[in-house]
């Protein structure tokens, strides 16, 4: 798991994304780009994986881990944009089951699931990853 927050105000808009991948210590392909999401659908992604065992289902929630990793989410403030590995409109509606791997991958992971967020200065990700 890998988690980053740090000053991006360096950085130019169109490679915020792959930038605050390769400032966490990933590598991610140069062709990287995730769907944007809400900011609703971006922390139940991080709730999500925090709770549950990606390759297996088995539940382990870290309550205190979410906690801390939403309040980040929310001090980028009303001007921060959302990316996850996937659109997750069962997140979007409301539903919390049945989630479907994501399409676009940052690792050469089996199982990931990722939210990457930035404001005009700030950066965040948080990337999962689990093998089988």
């Amino acid at each position: 798991m890998g988690c980053w927050l740090g000053d991006i105000s360096d950085v130019r808009v169109s490679k915020r994304i792959g930038e605050i991948a390769v400032r966490a210590g990933f590598h991610p392909p140069p062709d990287l780009t995730l769907p944007q999401v809400s900011d609703v659908v971006a922390s139940r992604v991080i709730s999500y994986g925090l709770h549950q065992s990606l390759a297996y289902g088995h539940r382990k929630y870290r309550e205190g881990e979410a906690r801390g990793l939403l309040v980040a989410l929310r001090e980028l403030g009303a001007e921060a944009e959302f990316w996850a590995n996937d659109r997750y409109p069962e997140f979007a509606d409301e539903a919390r089951s049945g989630l479907a791997h994501g399409m676009s991958r940052l690792t050469n992971a089996t199982f990931e699931v990722g939210v990457i967020a930035a404001n005009a200065s700030t950066g965040f990700i948080w990337w999962r990853t689990e093998e089988d």
